[in-house]
C-alpha cells in the first residue's frame, strides 16, 4: 500500500508542476514529496526513490522553463532563483550525505547534477564549489552559494548585468 501511495504522489507532483507554468504547483508538489518522504528510510528502500523523485522533478522543470511560453517568465525567475536552489540542495548535497557513505554521497552529488545541467563539465566544477560550500557550512550555506548564482545568471541573461 505504502508503494502505490508513493506512486500517486509522484504522479500527483509532477501533475502539479505542470500545470500552467505556476510557481504555486511547485510548491505544493515540493510539499507533497517531503511529506511522503519524511518517513521512509531511505536506506531500506535503496536509492530509487531518491533516484525517482530526481527524475521527475528534473523533467517537470525542464519541460516546463524550456518549452514553456515566455510571457510566464516573471514566474520562472522566481523558481530559477528561489526554489531551485532550494530543491536541488536538498536533493544534492542534503538527501545523500544525511543515507549515503561519505564518498558516495560525493560522487553522487557532483556527477549527477552536472549530467543533469546544461554543460556538464562546467556544472560539474560548480557542484564541487556547492558541495564543498556544503561540507564547510552545511545546507543554508550551499543554498545560498545555489541562490546567488542563479541570480546572477539570471541578470546575465536578462542583460541587466
Amino acid at each position: 500500500m505504502k508503494n502505490e501511495f508513493i506512486v500517486l504522489i509522484f504522479i500527483l507532483s509532477l501533475f502539479l508542476i505542470l500545470i500552467e507554468n505556476n510557481i504555486v504547483g511547485y510548491s505544493i508538489a515540493l510539499a507533497l514529496t517531503s511529506i511522503t518522504f519524511r518517513n521512509l528510510k531511505w536506506v531500506d528502500r535503496g536509492i530509487g526513490y531518491l533516484l525517482s523523485a530526481l527524475a521527475i522533478y528534473a523533467l517537470a522543470f525542464a519541460i516546463d522553463f524550456y518549452v514553456g511560453p515566455k510571457e510566464y517568465l516573471h514566474i520562472d525567475i522566481p523558481v530559477v532563483d528561489v526554489l531551485a536552489p532550494v530543491v536541488e540542495e536538498v536533493i544534492f548535497r542534503g538527501l545523500p550525505f544525511l543515507v549515503l557513505p561519505r564518498w558516495a554521497a560525493l560522487i553522487f552529488s557532483t556527477a549527477v547534477f552536472a549530467l543533469l545541467h546544461p554543460f556538464p563539465l562546467l556544472a560539474f566544477l560548480y557542484a564541487i564549489a556547492l558541495t564543498l560550500a556544503y561540507l564547510g557550512g552545511g545546507l543554508a550555506s550551499s543554498i545560498v552559494l545555489h541562490t546567488a548564482n542563479n541570480v546572477i545568471w539570471t541578470l546575465i541573461y536578462l542583460h541587466l548585468l
